[in-house]
């Protein structure tokens, strides 16, 4: 599956520490959102930048643990772009 991350988690190092079987793809853009200080938020004329990586259910439930989810975040499947890929859909963590 695909992640996109943002802030925090868009760090090389801490996804190396976090999940060390992730593998970067490319940078990437969120369109249609805005970043606030810990959450995107809809806004048609923004974009978020941020970090496509392959991860796997490992991952996935590692990263579910760091952000607490689903009591703080909760994650979805948006669809982000990369050069490397196009258009695609990515799972990526949100505050309602």
């Amino acid at each position: 599956m695909y992640f996109f991350a943002y802030g925090t988690l868009a760090s090389g190092g801490l996804m190396a520490e976090k999940c060390p079987k992730a593998k970067f793809i490319s940078r990437a853009v969120l369109k249609g959102y805005r970043q606030t200080a810990l959450n995107v938020v809809p806004d048609e004329g923004s974009s978020v930048d941020g970090v496509l990586w392959e991860i796997d259910e490992e991952c996935i439930k590692v990263l579910d643990e760091y952000e607490n989810c689903p009591y703080w975040y909760k994650r979805k499947e948006m669809e982000v772009f990369s050069e490397k890929t196009g258009d695609m859909k990515a799972v990526v963590y949100y505050r309602p």
